[in-house]
């Protein structure tokens, strides 16, 4: 019989080996799970309304800038799913391009220069709109900011169809001018910062498109009575910072 001093060195010895598989397989069981991503959401949509004001501007026009001011009012059915009711104003110009152009025909004698003439798509500008939108919401994260702060954020698609009030004001001739409300569609991305539970700021790209038309083969002598009509489809492009409360 071993003196009872071994006793316990001698457990432990058998208990050793027995414990190393068991740990190897812990270890294994945890490098196998899936890590996640955010852990602790601090930030939800689900269940809150919502109501933003948001200006953009086009960062590129080839003959028309414009500028935007949007109002959105909203109710998210789900962390990532949302329905929203959006309307706004926009303020527009002709871009100096469109102005050259402009000067370079109605100075010009049509008996002498451009009798016929063809006038410039992707001229309507927008004045208003009203649309109704679904939004989708996949992507929730955070990162730091010079290891200090906490940023939390959330990346989104919309898409939203409606009417705008356009008005279209010819190189031509302002005999040619034109006003029309319009069906208007919207595709939009945007990344959602996090400030507090009541308030994030919204920066989104859209791009708004409508139908386009216009006249070609214009006799610049008698131009209301004159030329034929062509159709296509246009695009404005703005990037937008929104101020967004939730409740």
């Amino acid at each position: 019989m071993l003196p009872s001093v071994f006793a316990p060195a001698l457990a432990a010895a058998l208990w050793v080996p027995a414990a190393l598989p068991a740990a190897s397989e812990a270890d294994a069981a945890a490098e196998q799970a899936p890590p996640e991503a955010v852990q602790n959401r601090r930030f939800t949509n689900s269940g809150k309304w919502e109501a933003s004001l948001s200006a953009g501007v086009t960062p590129v026009s080839r003959l028309t800038l414009h500028g935007a001011l949007d109002a959105s009012f909203g109710w998210n059915i789900t962390e990532h799913w949302s329905v929203h009711v959006r309307g706004g104003w926009a303020f527009s110009r002709h871009t100096s391009a469109a102005d050259d152009a402009e000067a370079a025909f109605q100075s010009a004698d049509p008996q002498m220069r451009f009798r016929t003439a063809d006038d410039f798509q992707d001229l309507w500008e927008l004045n208003w709109s009203a649309l109704a939108a679904a939004r989708w919401m996949p992507i929730y994260g955070k990162f730091s900011l010079f290891s200090a702060a906490v940023i939390h954020f959330g990346v989104w698609l919309s898409l939203g169809a409606g009417a705008g009030g356009f008005e279209r004001m010819s190189l031509i001739s302002p005999a040619l001018d034109e006003t029309a409300v319009k069906p208007l569609f919207l595709g939009a991305l945007g990344l959602r910062f996090y400030v507090t539970q009541l308030f994030s700021l919204d920066l989104s790209f859209d791009a708004r498109l409508f139908p386009d038309s216009y006249r070609v083969d214009i006799d610049r002598a008698d131009p209301a009575a004159s030329g034929r009509r062509k159709t296509g489809l246009s695009c404005l492009s703005f990037i937008s910072l929104g101020a967004v409360f939730s409740f």
